[in-house]
């Protein structure tokens, strides 16, 4: 069912006290990453070019989480500004159901 990713993502929302949430899903025939539940988002990030390309493609393919205070003190790209971030500090992990990895998670840590 749609609204299982729309519960995941609230959920993890809740647990991590996540003022924005993604689930990004590879999709079969083309790989690219797409969003099937995002919350606190001010845009379509699937109207974005390459969704996910700078970290959760790293955290989907390497089955790794990723996780700083700051981005760019990390050494990462920083986000794009129209995405309106409060913050600089994420986590991001895979969703895993034994070895198959189904999502990778992003969110957007209140500070």
């Amino acid at each position: 069912r749609e609204d299982f990713w729309m519960q995941v993502a609230q959920a993890s929302a809740e647990l991590l006290g996540a003022e924005r949430v993604s689930l990004l899903v590879p999709e079969t025939a083309s790989g690219r990453l797409s969003a099937k539940a995002a919350i606190g988002s001010h845009v379509d990030i699937n109207q974005t070019v390459d969704v996910g390309g700078r970290i959760a493609r790293k955290t989907f393919e390497s089955g790794q989480y990723v996780m700083t205070a700051d981005i760019v003190l990390a050494g990462l790209q920083a986000t794009p500004p129209d995405r309106k971030y409060n913050t600089t500090s994420f986590i991001s992990y895979p969703l895993s159901i034994g070895d198959r990895r189904l999502a990778a998670r992003l969110s957007q840590i209140a500070t």
